[in-house]
Protein backbone atom coordinates (compact mmCIF):
# COMPACT_ATOMS: atom_id res chain seq x y z
CA UNK A 1 0.00 0.00 0.00
CA UNK A 2 1.24 3.44 -0.71
CA UNK A 3 0.38 6.35 1.03
CA UNK A 4 1.60 10.30 0.47
CA UNK A 5 0.69 13.84 -0.01
CA UNK A 6 -0.98 13.34 -3.40
CA UNK A 7 -1.36 17.29 -3.74
CA UNK A 8 -1.79 20.02 -1.56
CA UNK A 9 -2.67 22.60 -4.43
CA UNK A 10 -5.38 24.98 -2.44
CA UNK A 11 -5.45 25.86 1.13
CA UNK A 12 -8.05 23.97 3.36
CA UNK A 13 -7.66 20.79 2.49
CA UNK A 14 -4.79 17.91 2.06
CA UNK A 15 -4.99 15.40 -0.11
CA UNK A 16 -3.90 11.67 0.34
CA UNK A 17 -4.08 8.69 -1.88
CA UNK A 18 -3.64 5.13 -0.81
CA UNK A 19 -3.41 2.09 -3.29
CA UNK A 20 -5.41 -0.92 -2.36
CA UNK A 21 -6.38 -4.59 -3.55
CA UNK A 22 -5.05 -6.35 -6.70
CA UNK A 23 -6.65 -3.94 -9.26
CA UNK A 24 -4.19 -0.96 -7.74
CA UNK A 25 -7.54 1.12 -7.25
CA UNK A 26 -6.34 4.39 -6.51
CA UNK A 27 -8.38 5.55 -3.16
CA UNK A 28 -7.92 9.26 -1.07
CA UNK A 29 -8.55 11.26 1.37
CA UNK A 30 -9.81 14.69 1.44
CA UNK A 31 -8.66 16.18 5.05
CA UNK A 32 -10.21 19.81 5.78
CA UNK A 33 -8.22 21.78 8.11
CA UNK A 34 -10.78 21.00 10.50
CA UNK A 35 -9.02 17.11 10.67
CA UNK A 36 -12.53 15.87 9.39
CA UNK A 37 -11.62 13.89 6.17
CA UNK A 38 -14.24 12.62 3.13
CA UNK A 39 -12.88 9.71 1.65
CA UNK A 40 -13.36 9.16 -2.26
CA UNK A 41 -13.64 4.93 -3.24
CA UNK A 42 -12.44 3.07 -0.14
CA UNK A 43 -11.41 0.17 -2.00
CA UNK A 44 -9.22 -1.58 0.79
CA UNK A 45 -9.69 -5.48 0.40
CA UNK A 46 -8.49 -6.71 3.77
CA UNK A 47 -8.63 -6.28 7.57
CA UNK A 48 -4.85 -5.49 6.93
CA UNK A 49 -5.35 -2.58 4.90
CA UNK A 50 -8.40 -0.96 6.70
CA UNK A 51 -6.33 -1.01 9.68
CA UNK A 52 -3.67 0.57 8.19
CA UNK A 53 -6.12 3.17 7.15
CA UNK A 54 -7.62 3.36 10.80
CA UNK A 55 -3.86 3.99 11.75
CA UNK A 56 -3.15 7.31 9.75
CA UNK A 57 -6.86 8.36 11.32
CA UNK A 58 -5.37 7.78 14.60
CA UNK A 59 -1.96 9.18 14.19
CA UNK A 60 -3.53 12.30 12.45
CA UNK A 61 -6.37 12.78 14.85
CA UNK A 62 -8.32 12.64 11.11
CA UNK A 63 -12.39 12.46 12.07
CA UNK A 64 -13.86 10.57 8.33
CA UNK A 65 -17.11 12.32 8.27
CA UNK A 66 -18.21 10.95 4.68
CA UNK A 67 -17.88 9.04 1.75
CA UNK A 68 -18.36 9.46 -2.47
CA UNK A 69 -18.38 6.94 -4.75
CA UNK A 70 -17.11 7.81 -8.18
CA UNK A 71 -18.74 4.05 -9.36
CA UNK A 72 -19.44 0.95 -7.96
CA UNK A 73 -17.59 -1.66 -9.69
CA UNK A 74 -16.58 -4.19 -7.07
CA UNK A 75 -13.15 -3.29 -6.70
CA UNK A 76 -13.54 1.01 -5.78
CA UNK A 77 -15.76 -0.27 -2.82
CA UNK A 78 -14.37 -3.66 -1.28
CA UNK A 79 -13.55 -1.67 1.78
CA UNK A 80 -16.99 -0.43 2.82
CA UNK A 81 -18.58 -2.98 4.86
CA UNK A 82 -15.19 -2.72 7.21
CA UNK A 83 -15.65 1.24 6.91
CA UNK A 84 -19.26 1.01 8.28
CA UNK A 85 -18.90 -1.27 10.67
CA UNK A 86 -16.11 0.98 12.69
CA UNK A 87 -18.11 4.05 11.36
CA UNK A 88 -21.75 3.22 10.87
CA UNK A 89 -23.11 6.48 10.53
CA UNK A 90 -20.88 7.51 7.66
CA UNK A 91 -23.18 8.90 5.09
CA UNK A 92 -22.41 7.15 1.70
CA UNK A 93 -22.94 8.86 -1.51
CA UNK A 94 -23.58 7.49 -4.80
CA UNK A 95 -25.12 8.30 -8.31
CA UNK A 96 -28.73 6.99 -8.36
CA UNK A 97 -28.12 4.80 -11.33
CA UNK A 98 -25.22 2.66 -10.06
CA UNK A 99 -27.20 1.17 -7.51
CA UNK A 100 -28.29 -1.86 -9.47
CA UNK A 101 -24.16 -2.59 -9.69
CA UNK A 102 -23.44 -1.50 -6.01
CA UNK A 103 -26.90 -4.34 -4.84
CA UNK A 104 -25.08 -7.03 -7.51
CA UNK A 105 -21.67 -6.06 -5.38
CA UNK A 106 -21.05 -9.88 -3.82
CA UNK A 107 -21.50 -11.39 -7.34
CA UNK A 108 -18.34 -9.54 -9.27
CA UNK A 109 -16.46 -9.87 -5.55
CA UNK A 110 -16.41 -13.49 -6.24
CA UNK A 111 -15.24 -13.08 -9.50
CA UNK A 112 -12.90 -10.18 -8.85
CA UNK A 113 -11.59 -12.67 -5.83
CA UNK A 114 -12.77 -9.15 -3.37
CA UNK A 115 -14.31 -10.20 0.29
CA UNK A 116 -17.83 -10.73 0.06
CA UNK A 117 -20.32 -8.42 2.09
CA UNK A 118 -22.49 -10.02 4.52
CA UNK A 119 -24.18 -6.87 4.88
CA UNK A 120 -24.76 -4.18 2.53
CA UNK A 121 -24.39 -0.08 3.92
CA UNK A 122 -27.12 1.91 3.32
CA UNK A 123 -26.45 4.43 0.23
CA UNK A 124 -27.10 8.09 0.28
CA UNK A 125 -28.45 8.73 -3.68
CA UNK A 126 -27.12 11.57 -5.47
CA UNK A 127 -28.57 12.33 -9.06
CA UNK A 128 -27.80 14.74 -12.53
CA UNK A 129 -29.62 17.20 -10.65
CA UNK A 130 -27.48 17.43 -7.46
CA UNK A 131 -24.64 20.22 -8.21
CA UNK A 132 -22.96 20.00 -4.86
CA UNK A 133 -22.14 18.00 -1.73
CA UNK A 134 -21.00 20.28 1.32
CA UNK A 135 -18.66 19.15 4.20
CA UNK A 136 -16.21 20.09 6.67
CA UNK A 137 -13.93 21.20 3.81
CA UNK A 138 -16.49 23.30 1.43
CA UNK A 139 -17.49 22.01 -1.27
CA UNK A 140 -17.65 19.34 -4.34
CA UNK A 141 -19.09 19.69 -7.36
CA UNK A 142 -20.72 16.04 -9.04
CA UNK A 143 -20.56 15.80 -12.64
CA UNK A 144 -22.42 13.07 -13.90
CA UNK A 145 -19.84 11.55 -16.19
CA UNK A 146 -21.12 7.64 -17.69
CA UNK A 147 -19.54 6.09 -19.96
CA UNK A 148 -17.08 3.56 -18.03
CA UNK A 149 -20.52 3.10 -15.77
CA UNK A 150 -23.79 4.23 -16.19
CA UNK A 151 -23.85 5.25 -12.40
CA UNK A 152 -19.89 7.00 -12.78
CA UNK A 153 -19.24 11.09 -11.84
CA UNK A 154 -16.38 12.71 -11.57
CA UNK A 155 -16.16 15.29 -7.85
CA UNK A 156 -14.62 18.17 -8.87
CA UNK A 157 -13.04 20.77 -6.36
CA UNK A 158 -12.38 24.40 -7.98
CA UNK A 159 -10.64 26.04 -4.72
CA UNK A 160 -8.36 22.76 -4.79
CA UNK A 161 -7.64 22.79 -8.88
CA UNK A 162 -8.29 19.06 -8.60
CA UNK A 163 -11.03 16.37 -10.33
CA UNK A 164 -10.93 13.09 -9.25
CA UNK A 165 -12.65 11.27 -12.23
CA UNK A 166 -12.67 7.59 -11.13
CA UNK A 167 -12.34 5.10 -14.42
CA UNK A 168 -13.44 7.63 -16.81
CA UNK A 169 -10.58 9.36 -17.25
CA UNK A 170 -6.60 7.92 -16.58
CA UNK A 171 -3.36 9.66 -17.83
CA UNK A 172 -2.92 9.02 -21.54
CA UNK A 173 -5.89 6.33 -21.54
CA UNK A 174 -9.35 6.32 -20.56
CA UNK A 175 -11.68 3.78 -19.05
CA UNK A 176 -12.83 0.42 -20.31
CA UNK A 177 -16.08 0.38 -21.93
CA UNK A 178 -16.40 -3.16 -23.07
CA UNK A 179 -18.47 -3.90 -19.72
CA UNK A 180 -22.19 -4.22 -18.85
CA UNK A 181 -22.92 -0.51 -18.72
CA UNK A 182 -19.91 1.46 -20.47
CA UNK A 183 -20.50 3.04 -23.48
CA UNK A 184 -17.75 4.28 -25.65
CA UNK A 185 -19.48 7.37 -27.48
CA UNK A 186 -20.61 8.60 -23.33
CA UNK A 187 -17.52 8.07 -22.11
CA UNK A 188 -16.07 10.47 -24.93
CA UNK A 189 -18.90 13.14 -24.41
CA UNK A 190 -18.50 13.20 -20.76
CA UNK A 191 -14.42 13.62 -20.56
CA UNK A 192 -15.28 16.64 -23.84
CA UNK A 193 -18.11 18.17 -21.60
CA UNK A 194 -17.52 18.10 -18.32
CA UNK A 195 -13.39 17.49 -18.05
CA UNK A 196 -11.92 19.42 -20.74
CA UNK A 197 -13.98 22.36 -20.54
CA UNK A 198 -12.21 22.79 -16.68
CA UNK A 199 -9.64 25.20 -16.41
CA UNK A 200 -6.14 23.88 -18.06
CA UNK A 201 -4.23 23.44 -14.73
CA UNK A 202 -6.68 21.24 -13.13
CA UNK A 203 -5.37 18.40 -11.43
CA UNK A 204 -6.74 14.79 -12.91
CA UNK A 205 -6.63 12.29 -9.53
CA UNK A 206 -8.02 9.17 -11.54
CA UNK A 207 -9.22 5.90 -9.65
CA UNK A 208 -6.22 4.18 -11.19
CA UNK A 209 -2.49 5.04 -12.37
CA UNK A 210 -1.06 8.35 -11.61
CA UNK A 211 -2.50 12.04 -11.67
CA UNK A 212 -2.44 14.31 -14.71
CA UNK A 213 -3.88 17.23 -15.95
CA UNK A 214 -6.50 18.68 -18.42
CA UNK A 215 -3.82 20.54 -20.71
CA UNK A 216 -1.95 17.70 -20.64
CA UNK A 217 -4.67 15.12 -22.04
CA UNK A 218 -6.60 17.55 -24.25
CA UNK A 219 -3.23 17.72 -26.17
CA UNK A 220 -2.21 14.01 -25.73
CA UNK A 221 -4.73 11.93 -24.76
CA UNK A 222 -5.06 9.07 -27.70
CA UNK A 223 -8.46 8.05 -27.06
CA UNK A 224 -10.34 11.40 -26.88
CA UNK A 225 -8.07 14.10 -27.88
CA UNK A 226 -8.74 17.75 -28.17
CA UNK A 227 -7.27 19.38 -31.35
CA UNK A 228 -6.71 22.90 -30.53
CA UNK A 229 -8.02 25.63 -32.46
CA UNK A 230 -10.49 23.21 -34.06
Amino acid sequence: MELGNETQSGQIMKILRSVHNNFLVNSYLLVADTDHACIIDPGYASADEWEQIKMLFREKNIQPSMVCITHAHADHIAGLAMLHQDFPRLPVYLHSEGMDVYQSYNRYARIMGLPAMDVMPPIVNITARDNTLSWEGGEIQIKHTPGHLQGSVSLYIPEEKVVFTGDLLFRMSVGRTDMPGGNFQLLEESILTQIYTLPDDTVILPGHGDSTDVAFEKQNNPFVKQIMNQ
